[in-house]
Parts: C-alpha cells; sequence; structure tokens
C-alpha cells in the first residue's frame, strides 16, 4: 500500500468516528426537548415544531417569558442572569412520577441559619435524583403562616402518602459508600431528608455524572455552585414573604428610602434571654465595640439596625442610638434552643431579622450561621462587610470569613459553683474548693470528658456530681468538677462525668458511680 493509499484510508477511518460522535450527540440530545439545550434563535430555527404543536410551543414561551420577567424583577435574582442560569428548567425541573425528597424538620434541626444553608443543598440533591422537592418545616411551629413559596411550590400535598415506600436519612457523606447509598434509592418513592449537615455537598460539586446534571440541564456552572455563591439564587427561587410579614419590611424600608442603614448581628451566647444557648468566648464586650463602631463609621442621620440574641444588648442599643435605631418588634429566642412555645414566638422576629440584613449598606457579623447566610443575601455582600472576632475585622471575601474560627476555651471560672454538700463556701476563684476540704485536684485550663470520645476537652460550665460507693450501705460523696456543652444543628449535649469512675482522693482502688446534681 503506497503513501496515498494509507492516507485514503487514513481519512476514512476519520470521517468514519467524527460520523459516530456526530450520531450520538444527536441520539443523546433527543432525549431532551428543545429549550434544554437550544437557547438561541438561530439554533431554534433548525428544529422546527415536530414534536409539540405550535398552540403549545406558544404557551412554554409565554410561561418562559413570565418566569423570566418575574426573574428580572427580582434584584437578588438578576444578579445571576450573567452566570447563564436555565431559570426555567429550576423552576420547572424534571421530575419522575411519584418520586419526593422532603427536607423535614419536625424537632430541633438548628437555627435559621442553618437549616437555610441545609435546605438549599437538600434542594440541589433533589435535582441530581430528578425528585420533586419538598419542605416540611414543624419545629417549632409551621413556617407557612410566614413564608410561601415564591416559584418552586414547595408545600404541596402528597395523595396516599401512606401507602408510598419512604425512608428516612439522618447522615450523609461525600464518602464512596454514602455515593452508592443515593444511587440505591431509585425504588423509594419518599425520602425524609433530615441531615444534620452538609458533609455530602461535594458529591454535587465532584461527582461527574451529578454535576453533569446540575450543569447541562440546569445550566449551574460549578463556580455557582459552592453553597456561599449558589446559596441566595435557590432561596429566593423557594421562598417569599407572606403579606403580613412582607409589610413590616415595606414599612421599614420606608422608613430607610435613600438613607444608608448600617447593620449588626450580636449574638452573645448563653444569656439570660436565651439561657440554652452555648457560651462562646470573647464576646463579652461585643455589644459596646459593635455599637460603638457603627455610630463611629455612620453619620448622625444614617440609620442603624441591631439584631441580637439578648433583650439586654437590645435595651442597650435603644439608650445609645435612640431614634436612629430601626426596631424589629418581637419575641428574642433561639428558635431551635428555647421550649417549644417560646421557640415558636421568636420564630416571626428570627426571619424578619434575616431579610432586614438584606436591606444592610454596612453589616458587622458575629461567628454565626445566621449572619453569614444572611449576610449573602445582601446586593453586594462584601461591601462594608466586617466581622466581630475578639475586636472588628474587615472581610472582603468568603476566604477571610473562614480565617476566623468560632473560638476556644482556655479555661473555665467557676464562679459562685456551690462547694460539696454546700458546706463550703462559694468558690469565686477557678477551682477553690473539693471533696473533704482537700485542696482542688483539677489544673487549668479545667478539662473534661465527653461521653463516646477519647481524650479531654476544655469546660464550658462547672457541674456537681453525687458518687455513691458500692457497699451495701452506699456512701454518698457529692464534688465539684466540670462539664461541657457540645453544640451542633441538632440542640446541645450536655456532657458530664456520669458513668463508673475513680475519685483517686478518696480510694485508690476503688470505683464509684457518678450523676450529675
Amino acid at each position: 500500500m503506497n503513501r496515498y493509499q494509507r492516507l485514503y484510508v487514513y481519512m476514512l477511518i476519520g470521517f468514519v468516528i467524527w460520523f459516530l460522535i456526530f450520531i450520538s450527540q444527536i441520539l443523546y440530545f433527543s432525549t431532551f426537548s428543545t429549550p434544554d439545550y437550544c437557547w438561541f434563535s438561530s439554533c431554534k430555527k433548525k428544529f422546527p415544531l415536530s414534536k409539540i404543536s405550535k398552540q403549545r410551543h406558544r404557551i412554554i414561551n409565554s410561561y418562559e417569558k413570565s418566569i423570566l420577567a418575574r426573574i428580572h424583577h427580582q434584584p437578588l435574582l438578576q444578579r445571576y442572569e450573567s452566570s447563564h442560569v436555565n431559570f426555567v428548567r429550576l423552576t420547572k425541573p424534571r421530575t419522575s412520577p411519584k418520586k419526593y425528597l422532603i427536607y423535614t424538620c419536625n424537632q430541633p434541626c438548628g437555627g435559621w441559619g442553618d437549616r437555610t444553608r441545609k435546605i438549599v443543598g437538600a434542594y440541589l440533591l433533589s435535582l441530581v435524583l430528578n425528585r420533586t422537592f419538598l419542605i416540611n418545616i414543624t419545629w417549632p411551629c409551621p413556617i407557612t403562616h410566614l413564608l410561601e413559596p415564591n416559584f418552586i411550590n414547595w408545600n404541596q400535598t402528597i395523595k396516599h402518602l401512606s401507602k408510598l415506600k419512604n425512608t428516612t436519612i439522618y447522615n450523609l457523606s461525600a464518602s464512596d459508600n454514602d455515593y452508592r447509598e443515593v444511587m440505591s434509592w431509585t425504588d423509594i418513592d419518599v425520602i425524609f431528608f433530615k441531615v444534620k449537615d452538609l458533609a455530602y455537598y461535594s458529591l454535587l460539586l465532584w461527582r461527574d455524572d451529578f454535576y453533569r446534571i446540575l450543569h447541562i440541564h440546569y445550566g449551574l456552572h460549578r463556580s455557582t455552585l459552592f453553597i456561599h455563591t449558589v446559596f441566595t439564587l435557590v432561596y429566593e427561587l423557594l421562598f417569599k414573604l407572606k403579606s403580613h410579614p412582607q409589610s413590616h419590611i415595606d414599612e421599614l424600608s420606608e422608613k430607610i428610602h435613600l438613607r444608608h442603614l448600617s447593620c449588626a448581628h450580636i449574638r452573645i451566647g448563653k444569656n439570660p434571654t436565651n439561657p440554652n444557648d452555648v457560651v462562646f468566648p470573647k464576646r463579652e464586650r461585643m455589644n459596646t465595640t459593635v455599637i460603638g463602631f457603627l455610630k463611629n463609621i455612620s453619620k448622625s442621620n444614617e440609620l442603624i439596625f441591631i439584631s441580637t440574641d439578648s433583650e439586654e444588648i437590645q435595651s442597650y442599643a435603644r439608650k445609645q442610638l435612640r431614634s436612629r435605631l430601626l426596631n424589629i418588634d418581637g419575641v428574642i429566642r433561639h428558635i431551635d434552643r428555647s421550649g417549644k412555645k417560646l421557640a415558636c414566638d421568636g420564630l416571626e422576629k428570627t426571619i424578619l431579622d434575616f431579610y432586614m440584613i438584606s436591606r444592610c449598606h454596612t453589616m458587622v457579623m458575629s461567628k454565626s450561621a445566621f449572619s453569614f447566610w444572611a449576610n449573602t443575601r445582601r446586593l453586594k455582600p462584601y461591601e462594608n462587610l466586617y466581622i466581630y472576632c475578639d475586636g472588628i475585622k474587615q472581610i472582603r471575601g468568603p476566604g477571610d470569613y473562614d480565617r476566623y474560627p468560632y473560638g476556644r476555651f482556655s479555661s473555665i471560672s467557676c464562679y459562685k459553683c456551690l462547694s460539696i454538700n454546700g458546706s463550703n463556701p462559694s468558690c469565686e476563684d477557678l477551682f477553690q474548693g473539693d471533696v473533704a476540704n482537700k485542696p482542688s485536684f483539677l489544673q487549668a485550663p479545667c478539662l473534661t470528658h465527653l461521653r463516646g470520645r477519647a481524650g479531654l476537652f476544655p469546660a464550658t460550665h462547672c457541674i456537681k456530681l453525687v458518687a455513691y460507693t458500692k457497699a451495701p450501705k452506699p456512701i454518698q460523696y457529692m464534688y465539684r468538677t466540670c462539664g461541657r456543652d457540645e453544640a451542633n444543628d441538632n440542640g446541645i449535649a450536655h456532657s458530664s462525668h456520669c458513668g463508673f469512675v475513680k475519685l483517686d482522693w478518696l480510694e485508690k482502688n476503688e470505683q464509684f458511680r457518678v450523676y450529675s446534681f
């Protein structure tokens, strides 16, 4: 075979390969309707209306235009137009019949910031699984008296729910095993999604089959899919305020008009208003520091809005800011760490505060999920943005926020903790007093054990334990030690030394059963 014959053969093979690729692409894209992949008029001319009638095509075009017009008039969604997001598909996704993924919160499941980010993750997961997405939040009370669907109908009722095969998912990670578990859900009709975090989220970003669906069908590029970027898009598509709470926001917006609004979220943690909250270190001076900072950087005719978890701080803000303070009346309570009735009373103010922060021109955050996600709904979230972390720090992007940890406990002051059997005076230093008036064996920083975890951890509070000997007539000892509150999305776990322990200073070889007191 001479050189020209070989060249001819190579050209023929190349043509065959090209033809096979072309045919495979045609077959692949023919499984979708034209609007999925053909977004330009020049392209659409090549696809006559062979599969849909002209009348239906006009209806679809009318629906699309209506959706896109509404999107364009909502500033927080408008900013995603340049990212080529397929809004039409997001508002009316492809779903398998009678397949649902329901974000469920019927018991403590985190504050509003934690819940909303988990809702965003669950919605995106429902897209890759072709499942209808629903939301069922009833703790501490239903959110449907405050929020309603904006573009996505998340509160529809499932007919004959009890007859459908269902499962509840509590934990999900990005591991290979959990990926295989997700792929095994195909025969399940209803998934009640109660996952406590976003450990699975990288599945959406880095598993090619999942990412391909989000990218090709919905126009969500990987750069848009990072949670801090996509959060506002999904939140705004899902939620809008009902008329009653919206009227409160409108009333406050009229007061702002063209004036500059400076804001702060001052979350100090455990305090008389929220006694069940966790203790945050180094926030003792947060109220005076933040309010003083806002007064210094703003003009005397500008307004200031303070969202806080403390009635004392709200009262302090009124005294300091007077007529400059923009106030939302309501009960101040953590919606996940208060009694159900009090938490329900506080839900409206929590959500109104969340919405009000989106109107702020300057924002000082706490290190808090509520602060972070509320701030992402500002039109320019990293403009005039600061965080309180043992002082005021400027934030210019998500990376700056991550530089500042929640903080670590270095020690604990057992101030006014009762000593053994109440016979010793209340202690006002760190570790005064112990069993039988002997010196304390606790050393700074005060550490404690956590159930199910190895090692010692910094304590958050002083506790009193009661210990019993194993004798037929047990001898009771009461002694002071340290405990720790462990916080997660499901609330606070109170940890102590309950179980069998050895009290070396009483009897080195004897075990005592102890109970928290």
